[in-house]
């Protein structure tokens, strides 16, 4: 931590568990000030934030207790990121930068991986000798250049977030620091992707012709792979809608459980088959608890068919962390009193039932396998 004030209200969150409301408060402002305030040569600073919030999702808990992360899980969070923003933009094969010099190195790394491996990220990471070289690659370029540069503002450091290791395997989030990434994730994350759009905008306007949407190409969801889940999905389903189990005929659409607006994720397990009307009706809400219980248990049921069918079609899934992202999400809505979606109009409460059905939170201290 800095020697001043300000920079120690986190730390005491050790003690008291999770951060007050002013706290929380200060966070975001610490946050927005990073963004606004922060030298940025490279987007790796708006990729490691990012990182950050997702492990907190991922890895984490609501206790308010410090989080050890291993730098290859932020390392495999940065792959993820930048796969999706290293494609060419246009058909005379251009990349768009993310360094105000030379191209940033992981993008450097990315772009080789990508033409390696046709564009294919699930392929990618199913060669595990060349995934786990890539990412003990791009680790090394994360230690020695934005983890220890983040936290600084002018000329100042102010360590809020973890403090300076000598260890090269990890970091540690302070106390309080993953609860407000969780709390506040939508938030951050929209707000760390504004400035990483307007970063990119400012250094490829030359490139940036008026058909391109910015914000889908670099964070929009792929969903160009999903339909070939399809046929599958719809044979688990005994071809009826997820949600309403009425049968589907040409109107289906491949529906994120959990919003991808909540938590962009593609995740096999996290993906239903669902008619257009209720797919439209339920739009960016969370589905009740009755959709829950059929979610879990379509997935206990159907386990085999169901990772038989994401291997076929190369497409990445892990149950565990699809439900630690589940329970994440729910718990986030039950304390804000969100509402939740059952069929056509109805909005419904949670009632704690997603607890039972869920089971107790587990804290995960190691980089997804």
């Amino acid at each position: 931590m800095g020697d001043s004030k300000e920079g120690a209200v986190l730390d005491r969150v050790d003690i008291s568990g999770i951060p007050t409301p002013s706290e929380q408060i200060e966070f975001l402002q610490k946050i927005e000030r990073l963004l606004s305030e922060g030298q940025f040569v490279a987007s790796y600073k708006f990729a490691l934030l990012r990182a950050l919030a997702d492990l907190s999702v991922e890895l984490g808990d609501d206790s308010g207790h410090a989080l050890p992360i291993p730098i290859t899980a932020i390392a495999e969070e940065f792959v993820e990121l930048y796969w999706r923003q290293v494609r060419p933009i246009y058909e005379q094969g251009q990349i768009l930068r993310q360094n105000t010099g030379q191209q940033a190195k992981i993008v450097q790394i990315v772009s080789r991986c990508i033409s390696r491996y046709c564009g294919n990220l699930s392929q990618f990471q199913k060669n595990y000798e060349d995934w786990n070289r890539t990412i003990l690659e791009v680790a090394q370029v994360i230690r020695l250049m934005p983890l220890w540069r983040l936290q600084v503002v002018g000329r100042r450091s102010d360590e809020f977030l973890y403090q300076h290791s000598e260890s090269n395997e990890s970091i540690i989030l302070k106390g309080g620091v993953a609860f407000c990434f969780r709390r506040f994730y939508s938030m951050i994350r929209n707000m760390v992707e504004g400035s990483w759009i307007n970063f990119i905008r400012s250094l490829n306007l030359y490139k940036l012709g008026e058909s391109l949407d910015l914000p889908e190409f670099l964070f929009g969801s792929v969903r160009a792979p999903l339909s070939a889940l399809q046929p599958g999905l719809l044979e688990i389903q005994n071809g009826l809608c997820f949600y309403c189990s009425h049968p589907i005929r040409q109107d289906s659409a491949i529906d994120h459980f959990i919003p991808w607006s909540s938590y962009p994720s593609d995740l096999g397990h996290n993906l239903v088959l669902a008619d257009a009307r209720c797919n439209s009706k339920k739009g960016n809400l969370l589905p009740a608890e009755a959709h829950l219980e059929k979610w879990l248990i379509r997935t206990h049921s159907f386990q085999g068919n169901l990772e038989d069918l994401f291997l076929e079609v190369n497409f990445p899934f892990e149950y565990p962390l699809s439900v630690a992202i589940t329970r994440w999400a729910y718990a986030q809505t039950d304390e804000t009193n969100g509402v939740t979606w059952n069929l056509e109009d109805e909005r419904e409460l949670l009632t704690g039932q997603w607890r039972s059905l869920l089971g107790p939170e587990v804290t995960k201290n190691t980089t997804n396998q």
